[in-house]
């Protein structure tokens, strides 16, 4: 295979692990912004046509997330106020998260949100295991938006995705 042909089959993969489809099925996904909440980059999409059914618990699909398997991957969960204790310090990045609070306001007053995302058990001060995600995604059903958290501190793979 010519060393052009190569390049055009990577690209065809990394490309088609990019698609709207591995992470919510049957959605339209929009760019809208950027900001950081320390330690996380967090990029902002629009979405729509959003439908929860038993299909939707099966997303986002594992190849979103790349075959790394120091990582675990959770599929869409709807949050609740006992999965602050889940993730170390959830509550404690988002509230800190100057530039976009909205997420935590409609968080804290129980609006319908949905996550799911890559992670590995930690042992936190207390020597108790909690999950630290390499990357954890929120789905606000109240304003349309997902949100996706990439740590900063870990490195990815996905080299071709823009999310």
């Amino acid at each position: 295979m010519k060393k052009s042909g190569i390049i055009f089959l990577f690209l065809v993969l990394g490309l088609s692990g990019c698609n709207n489809s591995n992470v919510l099925p049957g959605a339209k996904i929009g760019y809208l912004e950027k900001y950081h909440c320390w330690p996380y980059d967090v990029t902002v999409f629009s979405v729509k046509n959003i439908k929860i059914d038993s299909l939707f618990y099966t997303y986002p699909l594992k190849r979103y997330f790349g075959n790394n398997t120091k990582y675990n991957i959770s599929t869409w969960k709807k949050y609740d106020d006992s999965d602050t204790l889940i993730w170390s310090g959830m509550n404690k990045v988002l509230e800190q998260c100057d530039d976009n609070i909205e997420l935590y306001m409609h968080i804290m007053k129980g609006e319908e949100i949905y996550y799911s995302g890559s992670y590995q058990y930690m042992k936190n001060r207390e020597g108790k295991q909690e999950r630290s995600y390499k990357k954890i995604l929120f789905l606000d059903l109240k304003s349309n938006k997902l949100h996706i958290f990439k740590d900063v501190n870990k490195t990815s793979i996905l080299v071709f995705c823009p999310y």
